[in-house]
Formats: structure tokens, C-alpha cells, sequence
């Protein structure tokens, strides 16, 4: 009889080890669960933010080449602008000489 209730001791304490088990890994389950949501939620926010960043990225760009092309066509006029001032130097020059040999 005594071993009988040794037994029944012993089978009711794997229960309660086992109960205790599937407890623990059910809160562990829910908490994995849970950090997963998290997880997921802040990477859909930083995805969103990546393409945001993106969007901005391709705005200064656009703005940059219009940038560029104008400043090109400064660099033209300027280029320009110094040629025909090195031209007129170069009239006033000849002029100069022309008038100075006439006197």
C-alpha cells in the first residue's frame, strides 16, 4: 500500500512538473508572440521611413541636375562674355596702335 501511495506521489509530481513546463512555455510563446508583433510593427516604420528618405533623395536630385544644367549655361555666358572682352581688348589695341602711328 505505502508503495502504492509512492506512486501515486511520484505521478502526481511528474504532473505538476509537466503542468509547470506547458505553463512556462506557453507565457514564453505569448512574450516571443508579442516581441514578434513589436518587431514587426517598427520594421513596417523604418521601411516607411526608407522610402520617404528615397523620395526626398530623388527630389534633391532632380533639383540638383536643373541646378547643374544652369550653372552650365552660366559657365557658357561666362566663357562667352570673357571672348568677346578679350575681343574688344584686342580692337582697342589695334585702334590705339592705328591712331598712334597716324600721329
Amino acid at each position: 500500500m505505502k508503495l502504492s501511495f509512492v506512486f501515486v506521489g511520484l505521478g502526481v509530481s511528474a504532473m505538476l512538473v509537466m503542468i509547470f513546463q506547458t505553463v512556462r512555455q506557453e507565457l514564453n510563446l505569448r512574450d516571443l508572440k508579442t516581441r514578434m508583433l513589436e518587431n514587426s510593427a517598427q520594421v513596417k516604420r523604418k521601411e516607411e521611413a526608407i522610402a520617404e528618405m528615397k523620395t526626398k533623395i530623388k527630389e534633391i536630385k532632380d533639383k540638383l541636375t536643373t541646378v547643374n544644367i544652369k550653372l552650365d549655361g552660366l559657365r557658357k555666358q561666362k566663357a562667352d562674355s570673357d571672348k568677346s572682352a578679350q575681343e574688344l581688348d584686342k580692337n582697342l589695341e589695334t585702334c590705339n596702335t592705328e591712331k598712334a602711328s597716324d600721329t
